[in-house]
């Protein structure tokens, strides 16, 4: 099984400050476990660096079994965003 986590991105607007970060602990914990039970995990901090991961084939060359996304409220608008190109790919058969 091959599951990737991701972080929501930051917002480029916010009512109060998104420059401290720190890293998903518990999502962290949850992919040592995952690990330890045989289960390949993958990882990108999109609050922290925004990368187009979910844009090119990343999902389909590495055969992506699920995805999980860790976010906030602040980030909301940015995970609605990834639920509607995890959507498209699906759509297009390319899902995980």
């Amino acid at each position: 099984m091959k599951i990737l986590f991701l972080t929501s991105a930051v917002p480029s607007k916010a009512g109060f400050s998104t420059s401290e970060k720190r890293p998903p602990l518990g999502l962290a914990f949850l992919m040592a476990i995952l690990k330890q039970r045989g289960v390949e995990v993958f990882f990108s901090d999109e609050y922290l660096k925004k990368t187009k991961i979910l844009d090119g084939s990343f999902v389909t060359d590495k055969k992506i079994d699920f995805v999980g996304i860790y976010s906030n409220t602040v980030c909301y608008q940015s995970t609605l965003e990834m639920f509607k190109k995890l959507d498209e790919k699906r759509k297009k058969g390319l899902s995980c």
